[in-house]
């Protein structure tokens, strides 16, 4: 599992390519949520790494990155993705984020504009203290049981009803990975964060994903998206949670791999 140093951690990553080596294409990079790492996106990469090279990586403290690393700003995780990308050899990139992930790439595309070709937000949102969430309750479990037990006590905001239990019961024990602490530290920055106000100023063609019934960043925070994104489509899905990500993801990876083939077309 390649590991590369960056601001004095190792950052997990992988990258995958099984497109056709005759052809043009800009790779993506994907960011995953809280408490999540690299596999969250498995089921997306048959799709997503034939159409193109594709970059997954670890944010630092959790999965196989540095253990036990604290997050202190959105700002550091961007250094990384973009120290990331420059050992790469990266300058432009399609970017897609889900959940927490996703409120990194709306700071990513505001912050690094000329690394970010287009921009995906899978089940986003641009305030977390604006959602459903019980932020003293979820703090409570992390504390006491862990990252594992924080991500199933509350699976129905997370996953539809049609979900296979087996999926859950995966979803929480990838979270183990994490350290709790880790996943406390990046919730407390993003709590922290209202990205409303600078929306407008990013004209990065963005593809929204969103659940109808998604608990955790509802309907409302989709529309502000929308609505204040200058360049953006909202996408509705029916009877999929917070995690459609892992509930429909070949739909939802056939939809990006759409998205970027047409603005790698323009």
């Amino acid at each position: 599992m390649p590991l590369i140093n960056l601001n004095g951690i190792d950052i997990h990553y992988h990258c995958d390519d099984f497109s056709l080596p005759w052809q043009n294409t800009t790779p993506v990079i994907l960011i995953h949520s809280a408490g999540g790492n690299i596999h969250r996106w498995t089921q997306w990469m048959p799709n997503l790494a034939q159409s193109r090279p594709v970059i997954r990586f670890d944010l630092r403290g959790h999965g196989e990155s540095s253990n036990g690393t604290l997050i202190e700003s959105v700002d550091q995780l961007i250094d990384d993705i973009k120290c990331l990308l420059d050992a790469l050899n990266l300058s432009e990139v399609h970017v897609i984020g889900a959940s927490a992930g996703g409120v990194i790439s709306i700071k990513l595309a505001e912050t690094l504009s000329p690394y970010v070709k287009t921009l995906t937000l899978v089940a986003s949102t641009p305030f977390l203290a604006k959602t459903d969430i019980n932020t003293q309750t979820w703090g409570e479990i992390l504390r006491t049981q862990g990252t594992e037990a924080w991500l199933k006590a509350d699976s129905n905001l997370r996953f539809g009803q049609n979900t296979p239990q087996h999926v859950i019961d995966w979803y929480g024990q990838e979270g183990a990975k994490t350290p709790s602490e880790t996943v406390i530290s990046l919730q407390s920055v993003l709590l922290a964060q209202n990205y409303a106000n600078i929306l407008s100023s990013i004209k990065t063609p963005t593809l929204i994903l969103a659940s109808r019934i998604d608990g955790i960043t509802p309907p409302a925070a989709q529309e502000t998206l929308n609505n204040n994104l200058p360049n953006s489509n909202l996408m509705w899905f029916e009877n999929v949670g917070h995690n459609m990500k892992l509930e429909i993801p070949d739909q939802l990876s056939n939809v990006c791999v759409n998205f970027m083939n047409n603005n790698d077309a323009n």
